[in-house]
């Protein structure tokens, strides 16, 4: 039988007195991020590590991971860019949990490509300003974008992107990504004319599929 890491990991944590609302505070994520990891069916060591560092709960061996051989999901990503580094996607996500969760659902659905990580708005931003002057055929072609961000979230980053036309010929999709429910916020986002999709958290191998393939 196939371990089901997200239940083993909630009841490992339980065990330990370990709550919900002391992980979302180590973690820095809200209780829908947390409950996001408890239905992975499979979660990144690299996850499982940062967890284990900040309960000092031994994750990896008690859930049967510890392999150094097994470095976890690699995605080729980095969220240091480089000067002259070019992604075709973009994601722009502040937590490092769902981006993790991203990333490895990425890796899945669509293996060839490169994607950079952003962890505000403001960064995404300041990287297409650059591109869009210097290396206008280095602009991605997707960017997946967080709602709830620090310094500059995801209205504020639509409000920029459009004031400083950075895509003039209309060849960037850009896809909002939240875990909110509220029927006025998706109907806000759904019809914005930058938006071509609105994706609900966490999101599976189908529908990144269905854009890239």
């Amino acid at each position: 039988m196939v371990l089901h890491h997200g239940k083993a990991l909630q009841q490992m944590l339980s065990e330990k007195g370990v709550t919900v609302e002391q992980l979302m505070t180590l973690l820095k994520c809200n209780r829908a991020a947390v409950q996001r990891l408890y239905r992975q069916s499979a979660i990144d060591q690299s996850i499982l590590r940062t967890i284990e560092s900040l309960t000092g709960i031994q994750l990896l061996k008690l859930m049967g991971t510890d392999n150094p051989a097994d470095t976890g999901t690699q995605t080729g990503t980095d969220e240091r860019m480089s000067e002259g580094e070019f992604a075709e996607v973009f994601l722009v996500e502040d937590s490092e949990l769902d981006a993790h969760i991203f990333k490895l659902t990425f890796e899945k659905a669509a293996k060839a490509r490169k994607l950079l990580v952003f962890l505000n708005g403001k960064s995404a931003i300041d990287k297409l300003l650059e591109l869009f002057i210097n290396s206008p055929e280095h602009l991605p072609s997707h960017i997946f974008l967080d709602l709830k961000m620090p310094v500059m979230d995801g209205a504020q980053f639509l409000e920029n992107f459009y004031r400083l036309n950075l895509d003039p010929d209309h060849k960037i999709k850009i896809h909002v990504l939240t875990s909110s429910v509220f029927y006025s916020e998706r109907q806000t986002f759904t019809r914005h004319p930058l938006v071509t999709s609105f994706i609900s958290k966490p999101v599976n191998t189908a529908i990144i599929s269905s854009i890239f393939n």
